[in-house]
């Protein structure tokens, strides 16, 4: 008789620390409550927000500013401008609770995503007559991944690639495009 509750007993600790154990990684998991960061690009700067919505799911609102150079010899035309744009993408980042097992970083939401991606282009660029484009909007899925330089690291890079749909709200007729997402840069939390 002794022995079986001495059994129940080591049984139920064993039990309440396996219990405890998994709420704590599942705490660990979670995502940034909320991060702003500063990306450089190929060819766009950014600021950005992320924020956590529930578990591995955030939602990153951006300002991006895409830089843009147009030389022409026939029109004597050289000039350099600024498009700016807004972008609204919520994300699932998959695969924490094996970066978890692995001990790899999870700092600064490090981990791959899958997202929608949609940004609206305001169309007139800054600082220049000569880069404006048609006023559009985008919406494409997204692949991509999220790395620290170094452990608890404030730098990060990030590596994303979508093909969705782009539509030009032009005044004669409207028009529907494929466009191609590929996002390659540095970041730097606030």
């Amino acid at each position: 008789m002794k022995k079986s509750k001495l059994y129940l007993i080591v049984l139920f600790i064993c039990i309440s620390n396996i219990v405890i154990g998994q709420e704590f990684k599942k705490k660990d998991i979670q995502l940034e409550k909320s991060m702003y960061n500063v990306h450089i690009g190929l060819i766009n700067t950014s600021v950005s927000n992320e924020s956590r919505l529930i578990g591995q799911l955030s939602l990153k609102s951006e300002l991006i500013f895409h830089a843009g150079y147009i030389y022409s010899k026939f029109f004597n035309l050289n000039a350099f401008g600024l498009l700016p744009s807004i972008n609204i993408e919520p994300r699932y980042y998959y695969n924490r609770q094996r970066r978890l097992s692995l001990n790899k970083d999870l700092h600064n939401n490090a981990g791959n995503f899958i997202g929608l991606r949609v940004e609206y282009i305001q169309g007139e660029a800054l600082f220049s007559n000569y880069l404006n484009q048609h006023e559009s909007i985008s919406i494409v899925p997204v692949y991509g991944l999220k790395r620290n330089f170094t452990d608890r690291s404030r730098f990060s890079y990030e590596f994303a690639v979508g093909v969705g749909l782009k539509h030009r709200f032009i005044k004669k007729y409207r028009r529907n495009r494929g466009t191609i997402h590929l996002n390659i840069g540095i970041g730097y939390r606030l």
